[in-house]
């Protein structure tokens, strides 16, 4: 299965999945993961104007999950000029430990236990994507409380931000309970082989009621993608219960 790109010039709207079309337009809301770099930019772009184009009904917002010192000095203000932009709100999350303390403590961890394993993260040791960007997210999505340290930033009406809109935790709209949200990742193929082959949908299962999410069975991207259509209409059978 060959992922869609958005640097293929053959790409266009129609390149949305159905099955994303068919829920989108059935209510979905749309967090689209953002981390200020030029993938998950075009991305946002194009979802901003197909979320409008299509007349999609669900929320449509950003997520930010923020590293730390690690982060480029200017990513703040970019990411609040692009969603103001868009007209659409900011939520920027943090880990439980920023990530070069995330690697400080794997480090102290491997020395603990007497270890042979680099403490880095790399293509192979993808543990910072979980810790730092998945499960933040995935709290969010679950409308868990955010800790003391984690708030929102949002655009106004005439696009300007201030304190008033910085809070604890997010509005009421967008911290309850997600039942019924896509969440797009920038994932683009060209970068490798192994995420060419990733499927373009599957159920997420961090968030997922237990009875929907993906069987260990299902290994191949179609399998995947087969089971989220499979969880879908099982979800819709069971009058919307769970998550």
């Amino acid at each position: 299965m060959q992922q869609n790109s958005l640097l293929d010039a053959a790409y266009s709207e129609n390149s949305t999945p159905a099955f994303i079309q068919t829920i989108m337009a059935q209510g979905a809301d749309l967090a689209v993961s953002i981390s200020g770099g030029k993938d998950s930019d075009a991305m946002i772009r194009l979802l901003a104007k197909l979320h409008r184009a299509r007349g999609w009904q669900g929320d449509l917002f950003a997520l930010f999950c923020e590293l730390g010192r690690i982060e480029w000095l200017g990513v703040d203000e970019h990411l609040r000029q692009l969603c103001a932009a868009l007209e659409m709100p900011l939520i920027k999350l943090y880990a439980k430990r920023s990530m070069v303390d995330e690697w400080q403590h794997r480090y102290e961890t491997i020395i603990e236990k007497q270890e042979d394993k680099p403490f880095w993260s790399s293509a192979g040791a993808r543990y910072c994507t979980d810790r730092e960007k998945t499960q933040p997210s995935n709290k969010f999505l679950r409308g868990s409380e955010m800790t003391a340290t984690e708030k929102p930033f949002w655009s106004s009406s005439a696009a300007r931000f201030c304190t008033k809109h910085e809070k604890t935790q997010p509005s009421d709209k967008l911290l309850r309970d997600h039942n019924f949200v896509v969440c797009a990742i920038g994932l683009r193929a060209e970068e490798s082989s192994a995420r060419a082959k990733k499927p373009r949908y599957q159920v997420r299962n961090d968030i997922a009621s237990v009875w929907y999410k993906t069987p260990a069975y299902c290994k191949t991207a179609e399998e995947k993608e087969a089971w989220a259509e499979q969880a879908y209409q099982n979800w819709l059978d069971s009058g919307r219960k769970g998550r």
